[in-house]
């Protein structure tokens, strides 16, 4: 608790360093150049303050001056985004309150192709083909994405773009080394022949889990490729594929799984003009050991998906966007009904774009899913975009989305065994674990308030508030067997009869966030973000630590806090500086988490502009903290307690 408060001071002094520094500094004041442009919110460029949505931008700046190793790690940094690792390889995010151990509710894309476990819908971070080297940019979007995306983009998307082979044009060479027996490296190679390029990657990642006595952790393969060929100055076609590993421990529902798989891709794009084509093949090759019963199964995955959009202009004023996708989704497993099941669904959406002034846009759009189960669902959205002052900009929206029950929601069919102290130390029941085919998707409604400003013009300035309100969650609860089926000498209890999943529940959040980038001069910059989320439930929910009505889920934190300094210097010296702060919560095993401060250091010297060496520490004041419950010896889903660790790295480009 007390290196809790000393990383909180951290962040308060690091807080007027910044201010300080600005006012000192003024007079060398370089201005931002440009607004930056992001693709995600509207499936096209435009720029940040334009955007109908809560959108934040990673930039490979931002990621290779961060000194992270992961993904997750990378993504602390953003307001109003939930990460918390239950252990160092089964990492959890989402947006705006709604974080579990098995998070399934925000769209991952790469390269705008959906990435995420079809069986589960969660998210392997650790699987990725992809190095941190190879990443352009992350676009985040905070709230509902469903208009343009579909299922899963519920509460948020996050999206991983690329460079280009002409941006890693040459060979770069990454390696990191660190404590936990923590090794990461990337070799990438690019380059281009007349109209043709293309570019290699292969990597590796290995690290320890946090707690000690388990088990020495193999390390994680991966590799990337891509081939592209310019038709003509408006149209081009490329060829990407890519491997990646799985390993660790997951929380499957109440399940405690060890995992061990593949994840591998192919996906082809093809740009004719105005129309665009995504065609991609998508395997998953896995076993898991359910923890509890030493039960293995084997899984296999396999999704193809066409996607198909067309954008144009009408009247100069309306900037439209419509197109559609069909996939076709096959999944085996033991811990399915009949072992295997196939779903093929399809998705057309439209989005107008009504700009009668330059200031002034209306954004409205609609998506039609059709799923095999639960048939066609509808997801609109609409915002008002205006700009009354040069620099100064306000938004308003409206948006529904809804995420899909996963295969293991609608068809799991296992039996698990489950001890019954009551009646003997040794005697366990078996219990049928059932899908429900006749599921409804969670659905979300959000409302949304947004400014976004330049201030002064050194200081980007943006204010988020959202209220959401959210119906047909999908939970596991058990049913017992009626009072008259009670076993004789059960006192005051019945027994499990079995446990399946269901909607339940109506729930509300409100709250909002701050962010601002802080130009202070040409070698030093910061940011500053807070995040404020209160999750409400409308209905007695069972497995909720507050299970009244119009009582706060405590499971979400309620305040967060991000500060950040870049120091960049003409010498090749490089300094930045990471503290994130999280307030306490609550889970469902009434276990109070103390809230904790991370604070996190690189410092860089780049030799030449081909050679860098840096050093960092994650968790500088080593804050051993949890972020998610330790569990108790009934679900043997346990979170690990985080620490300090300490890594180097070595960059060579050529």
């Amino acid at each position: 608790m007390k290196k809790s408060f000393l990383g909180l001071k951290f962040v308060f002094f690091v807080i007027i360093l910044a201010v300080s520094s600005s006012l000192v500094f003024a007079s060398e004041l370089l201005l931002f150049s440009e607004e930056e442009l992001v693709v995600t919110a509207s499936r096209h460029e435009q720029k940040i303050s334009e955007a109908p949505s809560a959108i934040t931008v990673i930039t490979a700046e931002d990621i290779h001056q961060s000194g992270a190793t992961n993904i997750p790690d990378v993504l602390r940094m953003v307001p109003g985004l939930d990460v918390m690792f239950l252990t160092a390889l089964d990492p959890s995010i989402c947006a705006r309150g709604l974080n579990h151990r098995l998070s399934n509710k925000v769209l991952l894309l790469i390269d705008g192709r959906p990435s995420y476990l079809k069986l589960l819908g969660n998210i392997f971070w650790e699987a990725f083909s992809i190095s941190l080297e190879e990443i352009e940019r992350i676009e985040i979007i905070r709230g509902p994405g469903s208009v343009l995306y579909g299922t899963n983009a519920y509460c948020g998307v996050i999206h991983i773009i690329t460079k280009s082979a002409e941006e890693l044009k040459g060979t770069g060479i990454s390696f990191t080394a660190g404590n936990y027996n923590t090794y990461l490296g990337s070799l990438i190679h690019a380059g281009e022949v007349d109209k043709l390029d293309y570019k290699l990657s292969l990597g590796w990642y290995q690290t320890d889990q946090w707690t000690k006595e388990k088990e020495h952790l193999d390390g994680i393969p991966r590799g990337n490729m891509s081939l592209g060929y310019k038709l003509n100055d408006t149209s081009k076609i490329a060829l990407s594929g890519g491997h990646g590993e799985i390993e660790g421990e997951m929380a499957a529902g109440d399940l405690p799984m060890e995992k061990d798989g593949e994840m591998n891709y192919l996906q082809l794009n093809y740009e004719l003009g105005s129309v665009k084509f995504l065609t991609y093949w998508e395997e998953v090759n896995g076993e898991t050991i359910n923890k509890q019963t030493l039960i293995k199964d084997k899984q296999h995955t396999d999704t193809y998906e066409l996607e198909m959009q067309h954008s144009l202009n009408l009247f100069k004023t309306h900037s439209i966007i419509w197109g559609g996708s069909l996939r076709k989704c096959d999944v085996e497993s033991g811990m399915i009904k009949d072992g295997k099941k196939s779903q093929d669904t399809w998705a057309f959406y439209l989005q107008d774009e009504f700009k009668p002034r330059e200031n002034f846009s209306i954004v409205v759009g609609g998506r039609n899913d059709y799923h095999p189960l639960y048939g066609n669902h509808t997801t609109p959205r609409a915002s008002v975009v205006y700009s009354p002052i040069k620099k100064h900009t306000f938004r308003v929206s409206a948006a529904t989305a809804f995420r899909a029950p996963t295969f293991f929601e609608s068809y799991l069919d296992l039996v698990t065994s489950i001890s019954i102290p009551a009646i003997s130390p040794s005697f366990h029941l078996l219990i049928p674990v059932q899908g429900i085919e006749d599921l409804e998707p969670e659905k979300i409604t959000s409302y949304e308030m947004g400014y976004y400003t330049f201030l002064m013009d050194r200081i980007k300035g943006r204010i988020d508030l959202f209220y959401n309100q959210y119906k047909d969650f999908i939970e596991a609860t058990y049913e017992l067997y009626g009072t008259e089926e009670i076993l004789p000498g059960i006192p005051g209890g019945t027994l499990p009869k079995r446990y399946y999943y269901h909607n339940i529940g109506k729930t509300d959040a409100r709250g909002g966030e701050i962010s601002l980038d802080l130009f202070i001069n040409k070698w030093l910059t910061g940011m500053i973000n807070y995040s404020c989320q209160k999750i409400v439930s409308r209905a007695d929910i069972p497995d909720t630590v507050e299970n009244d009505e119009n009582k706060r889920k405590k499971e979400s934190p309620l305040n967060k806090a991000n500060v950040g300094l870049k120091f960049k210097f003409e010498n090749g010296l490089s300094l930045n500086i990471l503290a994130h702060y999280v307030d306490s919560v609550e889970w469902w095993d009434y276990q109070e988490l103390d809230p904790y401060t991370i604070v996190n250091v690189r410092l860089g010297y780049k030799f030449t502009n081909n050679i860098e060496i840096a050093a960092a520490v994650f968790n500088l004041f080593n804050d051993e903290h949890y972020e998610y419950t330790p569990g108790n010896l009934k679900t043997l889903v346990f979170g690990e307690k985080i620490a300090r660790k300490i890594t180097g790295n070595i960059n060579y480009k050529f």
